[in-house]
């Protein structure tokens, strides 16, 4: 069918994916519909009544037509070349994509990122940290374009090569939440947002489920960064799961609530992740070393004794002055001294509140 067709058969109010399915497999175009017996249409090809008058009294919106148009939206059905196979093996598949940027992206391999909303600092600078360096190592970063560690996700990618895939819950056309606006036009730019639902489709509640399959299933793997116990995360988890993709965690503190979901998944099965290696090791391949972490490796090997002890007790988790002052048995203006040397050299980082971290 041509996109004019496929845009309105899938505009059509109450039309189910199942017949947009059926209608695509038997008709080459909106006129074939239209012109055919109502009884073949009900009886033969399984649509519903109601339906069958929808369309055969549904004109072309010439509005949305030109809106397509204007945003140079492609529209993809899963019968097209470009149609992404990753999301066949997936069932069930949405039967029409609607996707602005380089669609190329869509069938290279990459790794899904999710987790809450309201993250934590840590929560953030994981993400970010990951996506960039998931990025420069030639994988695409898949995520919601939601609030929280979808958008710190992105956010590194596009600060990283700009490989990343955003999937909507919303119509393509619609940004939500409207703070995202920034990524969104960039993600345009560098690379991909998608959408299954038609042009001007809003932030309906129940809609936002069905986009975690497709980020699931256009994954090779799924990373949990932060989530709280029963999140809408989990329902990204359980597609990948259904579909047979790893799921991956990353391991938090455990006095906080968004920490609870991912160290729930790690007892119960999920890989935990501490570093891109990790995880680039698990899914088979080897990571290029950056510029940046060269160095870091230069700068590390230039410390003394005592500065790498200090040093290998400060990981990605954060750690408090306090404990690193009762780990190493150090006075407080030794450890300053040190932990002052760490963040110049680039090694660690201070955080709120007296929190260090490496970088």
């Amino acid at each position: 069918m041509e996109n004019r067709d496929i845009a309105l058969l899938s505009s059509i109010e109450q039309i189910t994916e199942r017949e947009i399915f059926l209608l695509l497999e038997n008709f080459d175009n909106i006129k074939g519909i239209k012109d055919a017996d109502k009884n073949r249409l009900s009886e033969h090809v399984g649509i519903r009544k109601k339906i069958i008058d929808r369309i055969k009294n549904e004109e072309y919106d010439i509005k949305l037509l030109k809106r397509i148009e204007t945003l140079n939206i492609k529209i993809i059905p899963y019968t097209s070349e470009y149609y992404p196979e990753k999301l066949l093996r997936c069932k069930p598949f949405p039967p029409v994509l609607y996707i602005r940027g380089k669609k190329e992206l869509l069938k290279q391999p990459g790794v899904a990122i999710v987790g809450s909303r309201r993250c934590s600092y840590y929560g953030k600078e994981i993400a970010e940290k990951f996506g960039r360096e998931l990025s420069l190592n030639d994988e695409v970063v898949f995520s919601g374009m939601a609030l929280g560690i979808d958008r710190y996700a992105h956010i590194g990618a596009l600060n990283g090569n700009g490989k990343t895939v955003a999937v909507l819950g919303t119509g393509i056309d619609i940004i939500y939440p409207a703070s995202n606006r920034d990524i969104y036009n960039e993600i345009t730019e560098k690379g991909c947002v998608i959408s299954e639902f038609p042009p001007g489709t809003g932030p309906f509640k129940q809609n936002f489920p069905f986009r975690n399959r497709i980020i699931a299933g256009l994954s090779n793997g799924v990373l949990v960064v932060e989530a709280a116990y029963k999140s809408g995360t989990f329902k990204t988890v359980k597609w990948a799961l259904d579909f047979g993709i790893d799921v991956y965690a990353i391991p938090g503190d455990i006095n906080r609530i968004t920490s609870q979901g991912t160290d729930l998944l790690i007892r119960e099965g999920a890989t935990p992740i501490v570093s891109v290696r990790d995880l680039l090791g698990y899914m088979g391949k080897n990571r290029e070393k950056t510029k940046n972490e060269e160095t870091e490796n230069e700068n590390e090997s230039k410390l003394d004794s005592i500065s790498k002890k200090v040093y290998n007790k400060i990981n990605v988790n954060s750690v408090h002055f306090d404990m690193l002052i009762e780990q190493t048995g150090l006075s407080i203006s030794e450890l300053s001294n040190i932990v002052m040397n760490l963040e110049l050299l680039g090694l660690v980082e201070k955080l709120p509140g007296n929190y260090f971290r490496r970088v």
